[in-house]
């Protein structure tokens, strides 16, 4: 466990059927702010899971660029559709020229792939990992808009693994130094919530 300052650390993880459309990224934000009110003194970490059902899309998005089926395009255009339409129902829609360029990019990726024929798995799971990433916008966004000071954090920038194949082991005394950096320099309040991608890591 990383371990950082002398607050104690509420931890939260909501899986992807939790945050599954914005009913449910509202359902989250209510029971944090339960907890905040049972805890007061305590810091809040809430680590979350993409949309249910992103993972797999963005994977078959690429997998269907490989394959050179156009199919893939309305997949990835779904992806788009359901992140966009939570964003408005939320009334967060200062976050979405970051995923839009977020989504451009992956186009680019996957028009790639098309023409290559070909996907590593570095490139799978660089796609697939960013439906955390907007999944964390997401909620912070939410948190934010309605009071509650919140951010968002990609443990990319935090947790370092060491990749053997489909085994992964955590570097822990590398990503404890990240983790120790980052709560020097972030100007992280004792009030703001911390909102972490899960899933994803770099080594």
């Amino acid at each position: 466990m990383l371990e950082g300052m002398s607050l104690p650390w509420i931890v939260h993880k909501f899986g992807g059927t939790s945050v599954g459309n914005s009913d449910r990224y509202r359902g989250v934000v209510e029971i944090l702010r339960s907890e905040r009110e049972r805890s007061p003194g305590d810091r809040t970490a809430v680590v979350v899971s993409a949309m249910k059902g992103t993972t797999d899309a963005l994977i078959d998005s690429v997998e269907g660029a490989r394959r050179q089926d156009p199919a893939y395009t309305g997949i990835f255009s779904e992806v788009k559709r359901r992140h966009r339409e939570a964003i408005a129902e939320l009334g967060i829609e200062s976050i979405l020229p970051g995923i839009e360029k977020d989504f451009g990019e992956l186009e680019e990726i996957l028009r790639g792939v098309w023409l290559a024929r070909s996907a590593s798995d570095r490139i799978v799971e660089l796609v697939s990992g960013f439906g955390e990433i907007w999944s964390a916008r997401i909620l912070s966004g939410t948190l934010s808009a309605l009071g509650f000071p919140a951010r968002s954090l990609d443990a990319r920038e935090i947790l370092v693994v060491d990749s053997n194949g489909k085994r992964v082991s955590v570097l822990w005394e590398d990503s404890q130094s990240k983790w120790d950096s980052f709560l020097g320099e972030s100007g992280l309040g004792d009030r703001e919530i911390l909102v972490v991608t899960g899933f994803v890591a770099s080594t």
